[in-house]
């Protein structure tokens, strides 16, 4: 763990922490890369903790370079942060 500093959309700034796991995955670069494209795989790896819902309410998103995502996080079913996600 890591403290790290967190900036919101408002200049607030407030303390915080960095998680790092990680994980050895048996399937080829391809494929797993086509799934970290697909947002429900971060919804689906963050299950029960932490849940993102899309301020935008698109369906069948797909990440994509230099787009902004804006989140509303939910930890343990909690309004936790609203995060721009680039």
């Amino acid at each position: 763990m890591e403290k790290v500093l967190l900036k919101y959309n408002n200049e607030k700034v407030k303390k915080g922490i960095k998680i790092i796991i990680s994980s050895t995955l048996n399937n080829s670069a391809e494929k797993i890369w086509n799934k970290l494209l697909d947002i429900d795989t971060l919804i689906e790896i963050c299950k029960p903790m932490a849940t993102f819902k899309s301020k935008l309410n698109e369906k069948e998103m797909k990440w994509e370079i230099n787009k902004e995502y804006i989140f509303k996080l939910f930890i343990y079913g909690f309004i936790y942060h609203s995060e721009i996600i680039k």
